[in-house]
């Protein structure tokens, strides 16, 4: 991105910090419970599911999501994204956890195909 001329003088330009992380899962009909109970136990609010898409109270008002958006956590609280936008912000940081009576390598493989 570059400046504009039409800019006034006091306008500056930012970034965004690439060390902010947040929790995030990608919504689907086998977590739609687990997100419910993640998002109430952190609010105290509890999401509604209905005509298909699940609805929470964020920061900046209420927002819905779908099967396949991302509901993400961060300091100021739960926000919706789309595939999309979720893709074009963030970036996996960690792998699931290790458990020797888990997964394979290879499984782990098909367990972050849920993040892309």
């Amino acid at each position: 991105m570059t400046a504009t001329t039409s800019a006034p003088p006091s306008v500056r330009t930012f970034r965004s910090r690439p060390t902010h992380q947040i929790q995030a899962v990608r919504l689907h009909a086998g977590n739609l419970d687990e997100v419910i109970d993640w998002v109430y136990v952190e609010t105290g609010a509890k999401p509604l599911w209905n005509d298909g898409r699940l609805h929470l109270t964020a920061p900046n008002g209420l927002v819905s999501a779908q099967h396949g958006d991302y509901i993400a956590h961060d300091l100021f609280g739960f926000t919706a994204y789309t595939a999309t936008e979720f893709h074009t912000l963030y970036e996996l940081y960690d792998l699931p956890p290790h458990n020797l009576d888990g997964p394979s390598v290879a499984g782990l493989h098909n367990r972050t195909a849920d993040c892309e």
